[in-house]
């Protein structure tokens, strides 16, 4: 990503890098004409480094402003599509930051189901250790720096860690949170779903493909996909053999992704 601005009669133009010394955050680097600034943490850092040498001024601007992020329409362009931002939760001493929601499941753990992570820090065995919960298919996985728990629930699995014993997993990773309750309800009410009566309407298609499968991100997806739906829909019988379906659109030796697989059987629940 980069974003053309004008200073001062001179054009700027700031990009937007991988930053190389911390692969977690963005970095941000300002050129006019032949001038470069380093790449930076923040944008207003790099846009002033450059500004300065080029005029040898202490003039300073607002980074976020003049790469756009003060703007509504930009915003609304940069944010569309986007299902989930990250939610930043407080429980008890912990800043608790849920990354994923996942797939809903209503009779699993209060409405989540696999893809859900949810990560905070805490001092444990004297140092800082990152705490991350991810809910997969079947399994519960709690990664402790390089070290990981297995169990069946989260509570299962925090109690194999010797830290906040007076709390329950649901709890700390923010699955009961009250906000985060209401994201669960929100994207259920809004989630797009069908009959076998709409397998033929291309457009409602899209629009739980756009769901469950583009907004995943989902790689190698082939442009005929609806056949699936057209095929099952002449059929004699409703039952289908999954994820043996799927080869009907994929080459018959491709190798599915657990993320691919949990992606395609939420829009098949989506559609009836």
């Amino acid at each position: 990503m980069y974003i053309k601005c004008v200073l001062n009669q001179k054009s700027f133009i700031i990009t937007v890098l991988p930053n190389k010394e911390n692969p977690l955050k963005s970095g941000f680097q300002c050129t006019c004409n032949s001038i470069k600034s380093e790449i930076e943490l923040h944008p207003s850092t790099a846009v002033n480094a450059c500004y300065k040498e080029v005029f040898n001024t202490k003039t300073e601007y607002s980074g976020l402003a003049i790469i756009g992020f003060k703007n509504e329409n930009i915003i609304q362009q940069l944010t569309f599509d986007i299902e989930l931002f990250p939610i930043f939760l407080h429980i008890e001493k912990l800043n608790v930051i849920v990354s994923s929601i996942g797939n809903l499941n209503e009779g699993k753990f209060y409405g989540i189901g696999a893809g859900f992570v949810s990560s905070f820090t805490a001092h444990y065995q004297n140092a800082q250790h990152l705490f991350v919960l991810i809910i997969e298919e079947e399994i519960y996985l709690e990664s402790v720096c390089k070290n990981k728990s297995k169990g069946k629930t989260p509570d299962e699995v925090w109690n194999k860690v010797e830290i906040y014993k007076k709390y329950t997993r649901t709890y700390l990773c923010g699955i009961t949170n009250e906000l985060v309750q209401k994201h669960i309800e929100a994207i259920r009410s809004e989630s797009p779903v069908c009959t076998a009566d709409d397998w033929m309407n291309r457009e409602r298609l899209e629009k739980i493909f756009n769901r469950h499968i583009k907004s995943r991100k989902i790689s190698n997806v082939v442009a005929h996909w609806p056949l699936l739906f057209c095929n099952w829909h002449k059929q004699k019988s409703s039952v289908i053999q999954f994820p043996d379906i799927l080869h009907e659109i994929y080459p018959s030796d491709y190798s599915f992704q657990d993320k691919e697989l949990r992606a395609w059987r939420a829009m098949f629940v989506a559609c009836g």
